[in-house]
């Protein structure tokens, strides 16, 4: 197992206040679910989540969990998320933490596509830098041969990638470029990683419709 990094807190400050009001039993059985992308406290293990969370007195777990794990240091609030070899190995698309590089909006896409389509993006490595330091990738993917690989659409399938402008959603500065991007799955609804989020599928309703540039297709062959 590794550890990693709590990215976003609120969630353990709000479980941090439950337990101290008795809202939440300290042998509690608890879960961080994944609602939309973002975390919500619940006692029932959920289908999207991001993990199970312990209780104990210091931080630490002697034998490698089945799922990711967060310890919460009693009464210390310290925490520190713990993830099996297995996850590492294979990150399911839901419920990633936001770590720039390396578990991002490109990375999830890349997952999806090397997994389900056996297609490489690897030689786009460098866009997941690109995007890192200036929030678009427009310039460097349709600069890459990559590119050459895939087509622009209007309707699309399962499995076509789309490309957004997410300035509207307080991310990026005054572009038409596209800065985000995700996998359409079917019935309105789409796989992504948006900054500072969980991965996860939602709907493709207006809210997000209004942020899309393009739809785009791998070419046969």
């Amino acid at each position: 197992m590794i550890e990693q990094q709590i990215s976003d807190l609120n969630p353990f400050m709000k479980l941090t206040q439950q337990y101290i009001s008795g809202e939440i039993a300290a042998d509690a059985d608890v879960w961080i679910e994944n609602i939309r992308g973002r975390g919500r406290i619940t006692t029932t293990q959920p289908t999207s989540m991001l993990c199970r969370v312990i209780r104990a007195d210091t931080l630490g777990l002697a034998e490698e969990p089945t799922v990711p794990t967060a310890m919460i240091e009693w009464p210390s609030g310290r925490t520190k998320m713990y993830l099996p070899d297995a996850w590492v190995a294979e990150p399911p698309y839901e419920g990633r933490q936001w770590v720039r590089g390396e578990y991002d909006c490109f990375s999830l896409v890349a997952d999806y596509y090397k997994r389900e389509t056996e297609h490489d993006m690897t030689g786009l490595a460098s866009l997941a830098l690109r995007i890192s330091d200036t929030n678009t990738m427009d310039s460097v993917f349709h600069e890459h041969p990559e590119y050459e690989n895939w087509e622009p659409i209007t309707n699309p399938d399962i499995g076509d990638g789309i490309f957004f402008n997410v300035n509207g959603l307080g991310f990026g500065q005054g572009s038409n470029l596209p800065n985000h991007c995700g996998v359409y799955l079917g019935e309105g609804n789409f796989l992504h990683h948006f900054s500072g989020r969980l991965s996860c599928v939602e709907s493709l309703d207006s809210e997000w419709k209004k942020y899309i540039l393009h739809y785009v297709r791998q070419r046969d062959g």
